[in-house]
């Protein structure tokens, strides 16, 4: 390198870090990039020593475990490598004659310290145990399509190249060259998208009726269903539950296009990799772009790294400002996003410095988003809800179990399920007709139950929000004064309050209910509070902030609408 390169080079990276630092003074929360592995030169080194100064070659997946360590798909160095906490490198599971490798594309962690290859050029799929043990799982070596509901190691597969683990055991396939995804369940396989034939026929139907186009990755979701990185076909699909697919990102005209709005209207360029953020949100290796997308929970889409301009620059500063060279993969591990910056042999880490929150409980609520992110399976009506923690701390307690535990990411939940948004807000999510209508609300500063009850509202089944927390010293819905006195003095012995509440912003057709009282949206923005002795009057208060709220109150027998400014008190009744 010559002294004036060498000079460009320092006056680049200085800017990038002075960009980070003015962004991150100005409370913005910035996506810095640096690399993880790889020196940007192809060929094969460095094992046992830092993996930043090694040396990889067309790497083409990365997978990340919970410890830290990563995996990576080494394409053209026919190896899996794997990427220690302390960042040391390693070829794994280590020298072997068992495992010679042709080529592989994909590799996926697995819980138990093991992982899953696509062994790409040898048309199979293995896995590798944790103590080093390789079987094959899928495939019999031969390129061909051929063995569905027959035993997977006898079926043929073609230049599988990506592959998934799903948490019941199973084993999605992108098997590229048949233009399908196979799943692998209990040693059998199946074809869960895809017809054969490389085309792009539509959405809204069965996947196993409609086409793919070199499928490159797959990726489950949380709740049920998965994604696709439709690669010939430029463009995101997913799969629901019911097996039903649809496109959630591109418009399947090749092509960059779209930053700022829906991602169903924006273009990609033979995208190859889809990952999955805690908050449901996803992030798409946009590879002929040389960029890495992300799609928010609200389904827009932006660029969260590279510039457009395919080449390597920008470690230190912000990852938008960075250039890569034909991402493949993208994969979200413990605090940061991993890149197969596949041409600049690197795994490019995206660490987000942001900062730290006043407060957990806002002091407004947000507009609840139209749609639940799009990283996690959709509710499913009369059966389960979505949940995204906003701000603060949220809790959940699932259907059936005991215990709270921290809702660090978006989940599709059952009904039954209690939240505890106490200290933060929460962003709830049904759907409350057959057709797929949804309704969604933000919530703060209270518990409640998730319940949808089989009754209509304007053709809509509403979701419900019902005050769940410890209520002492309330009446009965027509309680003596003696009761009401004894109920206030018994409140001091039992653990519980005489108050508690819930504040909503919501869309959709949402219902709230505490003790004395229900209310609807007709608008956008309540609060409705229990109240018992020593408070006085006892009852259900409703205070709207915006629009219309329909209270029905439940001792009078009577519905009420409460406009904004207003408040209702649904009494409790004493004799």
């Amino acid at each position: 390198m010559t002294r004036r390169q060498l000079s460009l080079s320092l006056l680049v990276a200085l800017f990038a870090v002075v960009a980070l630092a003015v962004s991150t003074s100005h409370g913005q929360a910035v996506d810095r990039i640096d690399t993880g592995a790889g020196t940007g030169t192809a060929g094969f080194g460095g094992d046992g020593g830092p993996a930043t100064t090694a040396l990889l070659n067309t790497p083409s997946d990365v997978s990340p475990q919970a410890d830290g360590d990563f995996f990576i798909a080494d394409t053209a160095n026919d190896r899996i490598r794997r990427v220690s906490a302390a960042g040391a490198i390693a070829t794994v599971p280590g020298p072997s004659a068992e495992l010679t490798l042709n080529a592989p594309r994909g590799v996926a962690a697995l819980s138990d310290g093991g992982f899953l290859i696509a062994d790409t050029g040898n048309n199979l799929v293995r896995l590798v145990s944790a103590a080093g043990t390789v079987t094959n799982v899928a495939g019999t070596g031969t390129a061909g399509f051929s063995g569905d509901r027959g035993a997977a190691t006898e079926a043929l597969l073609n230049a599988p190249q990506g592959v998934a683990a799903l948490p019941d055991g199973s084993i999605l396939i992108a098997d590229t060259g048949n233009n399908r995804i196979r799943r692998v369940s209990d040693g059998v396989i199946t074809t869960v998208a895809g017809t054969g034939p490389a085309a792009f026929n539509g959405d809204g139907a069965p996947a196993t009726r409609v086409a793919l186009n070199a499928p490159a990755r797959v990726a489950p979701l949380a709740g049920g269903g998965f994604l696709i990185a439709d690669t010939g076909n430029d463009r995101i699909r997913r799969v629901d539950t019911a097996g039903n697919i649809s496109t959630i990102a591109g418009t399947g005209t090749a092509g960059f296009a779209g930053d700022g709005g829906p991602a169903t209207a924006a273009q990609l360029d033979a995208p190859q990799g889809i990952a999955v953020r805690a908050d449901g949100s996803l992030v798409v290796a946009d590879t002929a772009n040389d960029r890495v997308r992300a799609i928010a929970a609200d389904g827009t889409i932006r660029t969260i790294a590279g510039t457009g301009a395919a080449g390597f620059s920008g470690d230190g500063g912000p990852a938008s400002a960075a250039r890569l060279a034909g991402p493949r993969a993208v994969a979200q591990g413990t605090g940061r996003l991993l890149v197969a910056d596949t041409a600049n042999h690197r795994i490019r880490a995206i660490t987000t410095v942001a900062p730290q929150p006043d407060s957990g409980v806002p002091a407004t609520l947000p507009q609840p988003a139209e749609q639940p992110p799009p990283g996690v399976a959709p509710p499913t009506i009369g059966a389960n809800a979505v949940v995204a923690p906003v701000a603060g701390k949220v809790r959940v307690r699932l259907a059936g179990h005991r215990g709270f535990v921290a809702l660090t990411g978006a989940e599709n939940v059952g009904l039954g399920s209690e939240l505890d948004a106490t200290k933060g807000a929460v962003a709830v999510f049904f759907i409350t007709t057959k057709q797929g209508r949804a309704a969604s609300a933000i919530a703060s500063g209270g518990r409640f139950l998730l319940l949808q009850p089989d009754v209509l509202d304007r053709n809509q089944r509403p979701g419900l929000l019902s005050l769940s927390a410890r209520l002492t010293g309330c009446p009965r819905r027509a309680a003596t004064r003696v009761h009401l006195l004894r109920s206030a003095t018994a409140r001091a012995a039992r653990k519980g309050s005489p108050r508690r509440r819930v504040r909503v912003h919501a869309r959709g057709r949402i219902r709230t209910k505490g003790r004395y009282g229900s209310a609807i949206v007709r608008g956008t923005q309540w609060t409705i509070q229990d109240q018992c002795p020593p408070i006085r009057p006892a009852g259900t208060k409703f205070v709207v902030t915006e629009g219309i709220v329909s209270v029905r109150d439940f001792v009078k027998h009577r519905s009420v609408l409460v406009r904004a400014g207003r408040r209702y008190l649904a009494r409790a009744r004493v004799r």
